[in-house]
């Protein structure tokens, strides 16, 4: 990871958990394992775009974004 950053989450809200410390123990990344994506992440991803992990981040979210913006426009249809 390429932490640039100083501080970080200190106390989490309920329901979520830390899924990602950099070397010193600073919380980089954390998650709701209630909900289908809602993730937090302190780095920069978009600065390690060949990296195929942060790649994964990336086509992750449009994927549910994607779907989301389907089950949107079912649910419109519905009501039409």
């Amino acid at each position: 990871m390429n932490a640039l950053h100083h501080q970080s989450v200190d106390r989490l809200g309920d329901g979520l958990r830390v899924v990602a410390r950099e070397r010193a123990g600073v919380v980089q990344g954390i998650e709701a394992a209630a909900h289908p994506f809602l993730v937090g992440v302190q780095w920069h991803p978009e600065y390690l775009i060949t990296d195929s992990r942060q790649q994964n981040l990336f086509r992750t979210l449009v994927s549910v974004a994607a779907g989301l913006g389907e089950a949107a426009r079912g649910r419109a249809a519905a009501l039409a």
